[in-house]
């Protein structure tokens, strides 16, 4: 059993609390606009519930009218952050394997969509530093329900494991 990598929860207090939040993030994991000039850092990237083809802004503005269907008051947060930093020891597993990255974290995305949420992923590979991981943005309404996610460290914790999992399977 290979040691597994680390699943952070950027969400919190004052963090992505304005509408623009959202384009910049998904711009920046996808390497888009003013982020360009990384893009040789993206590995792979995709969307689950937004269409991924019309790029940042279509993913975009699929999150915005989503989040048009909640009707509470007040918005504290509209996007969810996380990163799946790879281990070494699952880097080492995957090019022994010769498994996909991509489509290891279109199947760790695939997780959060079937729990009624809209996500963007991308996978960062800085060959430099062997530092590679996959981000997250998800929108904080439910789909389903247009209900808020809420976020703890026992869910986080669950996921972690689920993505810890797919990628055990992928390095067979």
């Amino acid at each position: 059993m290979h040691k597994g990598g680390i699943l952070l929860n950027r969400a919190g207090k004052g963090r992505y609390d304005a509408a623009r939040d959202v384009r910049n993030e998904i711009s920046y994991i996808w390497r888009e606009g003013k982020n360009k000039d990384r893009e040789k850092e993206l590995e792979a990237r995709g969307a689950w519930g937004a269409p991924q083809w019309m790029g940042a802004k279509g993913v975009v503005q699929s999150f915005e009218e989503v989040r048009a269907l909640y009707k509470r008051k007040g918005f504290v947060r509209y996007l969810d952050h996380e990163i799946y930093q790879f281990s070494g020891d699952e880097l080492d597993g995957i090019r022994e394997k010769g498994a996909e990255l991509g489509e290891g974290a279109r199947r760790m995305a695939e997780d959060i969509y079937r729990e009624g949420y809209q996500v963007a992923y991308a996978v960062h590979n800085k060959t430099d530093t062997e530092n590679v991981h996959v981000h997250f943005a998800v929108n904080t309404v439910n789909f389903r329900t247009w209900r808020k996610r809420h976020e703890n460290m026992a869910e986080t914790s669950r996921r972690q494991k689920v993505f810890r999992q797919i990628v055990e399977e992928a390095m067979g």
